[in-house]
């Protein structure tokens, strides 16, 4: 892990329990991590690298829709 970039103080508190999300490559190593829950959302780790696995997912899961509405010219 890299850095720890705090993102939001307040609008988490409601959380009481903590929540993560996890970012592995494909050697299933954990490159990321987004934490919320009381104290405020951080993210720690490489955010290069975990971007661009939550892009590929992203993409795997809306890069057909998005297909369709490009080529249906957004009508």
């Amino acid at each position: 892990m890299e850095d720890t970039i705090l993102i939001n103080s307040n609008i988490y508190e409601n959380y009481k329990t903590p929540h993560n999300i996890t970012f592995h490559n494909e050697e299933n190593k954990e490159v990321g991590r987004l934490e919320f829950g009381g104290k405020g959302m951080f993210f720690t780790g490489n955010a290069d690298e975990s971007a661009k696995i939550f892009f590929e997912y992203l993409e795997t899961m809306f890069g057909n829709y998005i297909k369709e509405l490009i080529k249906e010219d957004y009508k």
